[in-house]
């Protein structure tokens, strides 16, 4: 009986240790697995991801950075790049369009590079993220055709928002 009490009394004490290495070895691990970054894809041929890296510790803090080349010898003057597929997508388009009257500004020079940054937090989990289209400065353009659809209806906002601004275009 007495020994039935130590073996009780030991169990007693070891399982709650052992309970807590086991929390704290938990938290340990999970914190220094390295958050991946998720598939990129450039549905247009002149543009190639270089590289994409994650900066922060959490995905809620994370941001990713995608360097992009473009291999064509026509400036870039705008961009689509969109986290998901076919079915659900969600983005960003980053162009030089302005007001009606002014010419759009170079994104990314002929043969040149650009660096883009999102919140990983803000992109589609398990989804890619892709270059969903893109827009020359001869107007020529690649890409998935209703993301270029998207893209057009921006360049008209655009191009409204800054006649308002100007007070007018000729």
């Amino acid at each position: 009986m007495a020994n039935y009490l130590n073996i009780r009394r030991t169990l007693s004490l070891f399982v709650p240790l052992i309970l807590i290495v086991c929390v704290i070895s938990f938290v340990i691990i999970k914190g220094q697995q390295q958050i991946r970054p998720p598939k990129v894809i450039s549905k247009a041929k002149s543009l190639e991801v270089l590289t994409t890296t994650i900066i922060g510790d959490t995905e809620q803090t994370a941001t990713i950075v995608v360097e992009v080349r473009n291999n064509s010898d026509k400036a870039v003057i705008a961009i689509a790049i969109e986290s998901g597929d076919e079915k659900d997508a969600s983005g960003i388009n980053i162009s030089g369009f302005g007001a009606a009257d002014e010419p759009p500004s170079t994104i990314i020079a002929p043969h040149g590079t650009r660096r883009f940054e999102f919140p990983l937090s803000e992109l589609l989990s398990n989804k890619p993220l892709k270059i969903g289209g893109v827009i020359y400065a001869d107007e020529t353009e690649e890409g998935d055709t209703i993301t270029l659809g998207t893209m057009h209806r921006q360049r008209e906002h655009d191009k409204a928002k800054g006649c308002e601004r100007k007070g007018g275009c000729s």
